[in-house]
Formats: C-alpha cells, sequence, structure tokens
C-alpha cells in the first residue's frame, strides 16, 4: 500500500514517484491505454503521415530543377490531404493532451478515495474525468493564454542573458519553476472549486514555500525523462544516418531513394517522440502529485486521519 499524504523531502519526491507507480504501475497504464489508446492511436497516424508528406517534399525540392517552386508541388497537389492531416493531428493533439493532463490526478483522486487500492475500474475513470472536465478546459485556457506567455517571455530573457553567461543558471532555475507553477496549478485546479488564478496562486505559494525542494525534483525528473526518451529516439536516427552512408556507398542507391529511406526513418523518429513524450507526461504530473500531497499533509496533517480510516481494511 502507498500512502498519498507523507512529508517528503527532496530525495523522498523522487523515490516515491517510482514506488508509486511500482506499486499501481500495472493498473496505471492499463487504464491510461484503455481510455487513451484510441486516440493516441489516431494521433500517431496523422503525425505518420503530415511527416511523410512533409520530408518528401523536403527531399523533392531538392531535386528540383531551377525555376519550379516546391511549394506549388506541395500544395497543388496535396492541399486537401494536408488540410485534413494537419487539422486531424492539432485536433487529435489537443484532445490526447486533455486526456493525459486529466489521467492522473482522476487516477489519485480514486485511489485516495478507495483507500489507497487500485479496486477502481476504467469506467470509474473515466466518470471521475467527466466530472473535472470543465475545470480542465478552463485550465488549458490558462495555459495557452498565460503560462505560454511567462514562458517565452522567460525564455527569451534567459536565452539574451545568456550571451553573458548569467542565464546560464537561470535556465535550471526558472524554466523548471514554471513547469512545477504549471503542473501544481492543475492539481489544485482539479481538487477544489477555486478558480484558476486562485489555483495558480496556491500552486505559486507552494513553489515559494518549498523553492529547492520542488525546483530540485523537477529538474532530476526532467533529466530522466529526458535521457529515458532520448536513449530510445536515437536508436532509429543512428540507424538511419548509418543506413544512408551504408545503402549510398554499397549498393548505388540515388538522392532520391536515399532521401526515403532517410524520410522513413525519421517519420518513426517523430512518431516515437510524440508517443513517448505523452507516456513521460504521466511522471512529471505523478511527481509533481508527490510535491502536492505532501504539502496538504503538512498543512493538514491528514495522515492520521488515513490511517485511523485504513484500521480494519487491511489483513
Amino acid at each position: 500500500m502507498f500512502l498519498l499524504y507523507k512529508n517528503r523531502s527532496f530525495g523522498d519526491i523522487i523515490s516515491d514517484t517510482f514506488t508509486f507507480l511500482k506499486v499501481t504501475g500495472k493498473h496505471f497504464f492499463y487504464n491510461y491505454f484503455a481510455i487513451t489508446g484510441i486516440f493516441l492511436l489516431i494521433l500517431l497516424v496523422f503525425t505518420y503521415f503530415f511527416s511523410t508528406v512533409y520530408y518528401e517534399y523536403m527531399f523533392s525540392s531538392m531535386s528540383m530543377s531551377y525555376g519550379t517552386n516546391p511549394m506549388d508541388e506541395l500544395f497543388g497537389d496535396n492541399l486537401g490531404f494536408l488540410i485534413l492531416v494537419i487539422a486531424g493531428f492539432f485536433v487529435m493533439g489537443l484532445f490526447v493532451s486533455l486526456l493525459t493532463f486529466s489521467f492522473p490526478v482522476s487516477y489519485f483522486q480514486l485511489y485516495e478515495k478507495n483507500n489507497y487500492t487500485t479496486n477502481f475500474t476504467t469506467r470509474d475513470i473515466i466518470t471521475q474525468m467527466k466530472s473535472t472536465f470543465g475545470r480542465l478546459c478552463i485550465y488549458f485556457l490558462g495555459l495557452v493564454f498565460i503560462f505560454m506567455p511567462i514562458f517565452l517571455i522567460s525564455y527569451v530573457i534567459i536565452i539574451l542573458l545568456s550571451m553573458i553567461i548569467i542565464g546560464i543558471p537561470l535556465l535550471f532555475i526558472i524554466l523548471p519553476a514554471i513547469f512545477s507553477w504549471m503542473f501544481l496549478t492543475l492539481f489544485y485546479q482539479l481538487n477544489s472549486h477555486d478558480g484558476f488564478f486562485s489555483a495558480m496562486g496556491k500552486a505559486w505559494g507552494v513553489i515559494s514555500a518549498n523553492f529547492w525542494k520542488t525546483i530540485g525534483s523537477t529538474l532530476v525528473m526532467y533529466v530522466i525523462v529526458s535521457v529515458l526518451v532520448g536513449i530510445i529516439i536515437m536508436v532509429p536516427y543512428l540507424i538511419a544516418i548509418l543506413s544512408v552512408f551504408g545503402a549510398g556507398t554499397t549498393n548505388g542507391l540515388d538522392g532520391t531513394q536515399t532521401g526515403s529511406w532517410f524520410g522513413m526513418m525519421m517519420t518513426i523518429v517523430m512518431v516515437l517522440s510524440i508517443l513517448l513524450n505523452f507516456i513521460t507526461n504521466n511522471l512529471h504530473i505523478i511527481t509533481h502529485g508527490m510535491i502536492y500531497y505532501s504539502v496538504i499533509e503538512e498543512k493538514e496533517n491528514r495522515n492520521q486521519h488515513s490511517e485511523i480510516d485504513l484500521i480494519g481494511t487491511e489483513d
């Protein structure tokens, strides 16, 4: 059994993220794919076609004769298909993002409600997600129109400051702080009836009171996830590079054939990147769930109440 309400240090936040997955991982990801799987698959299909068209355009434009406009070739022959693919990509991307942000928070809510057991079904999770869908939509509007500008402005300032070195350490402080602020706002938004700005304020209060612990755990988890995703993505990428050079030297393939092979491998890289980013986003949200429940425990001391409630439920 894994207790959510617990005072956690920096190390506990990271270790408890993986402990939670060790305890609930099979049930968690089974239900995640049961709910998001079909939509994620559709998104990956749109990604495949979008990437295929893009790389075909890129390599065909390199082989076109002078005076030929590659944009005319691209849009003239594939305009309807391109509109369909791009629209489908963004619509499904948005919908899968909504599901991916909502799922872990709803899972935590049901895990607590069921006395820290996984005695709940996919249907229960869907019902819970539906109950917070309105607040989730408000959160996403805030994500786009408030957090995104904050992130972009901060990023530009940091890049400019990096020219005088000051921005380099700020990169590892400011950006994780914004990501933490974003994820903690999600928990406050979906776990209460407070407005978006109230949730933002509470999330910022958590970061201010536990700055280095919050920033450190966020940064460490991003490093772990980035390395993991990078290793997996690097495999088909290196295969593409090595195969292109090998094919060009041993089989005498022309530029079109080589480009097609490389484009196919890069399409696989793009599909894998999107798939892994959605899956690993769960890790970031779970990490901030550990932070959120730790802060609630510090303020309300709910662990004692949980232990009382659990008396008689264990063998």
